[in-house]
């Protein structure tokens, strides 16, 4: 497998994460993917960052 098919499946990945969230369709996943993966990479660790911590918090 390539590094770019390894890419390709990350990304299919994340999107599918990404739909699962209310009222977030295929499109706007799409969007949401493309958007984290090309800002600066620690805007997109602070988000998950963000989501661990409420995960724990509310357990």
């Amino acid at each position: 497998m390539s590094s770019r098919d390894n890419h390709r499946d990350s990304f299919k990945e994340l999107v599918g994460a990404l739909t699962k969230l209310p009222g977030v369709g295929p499109k706007t996943a799409q969007r949401y993917a493309f958007h984290l993966l090309h800002v600066d990479r620690s805007i997109a660790q602070d988000l998950s960052d963000s989501i661990i911590n409420a995960l724990i918090k509310n357990q």
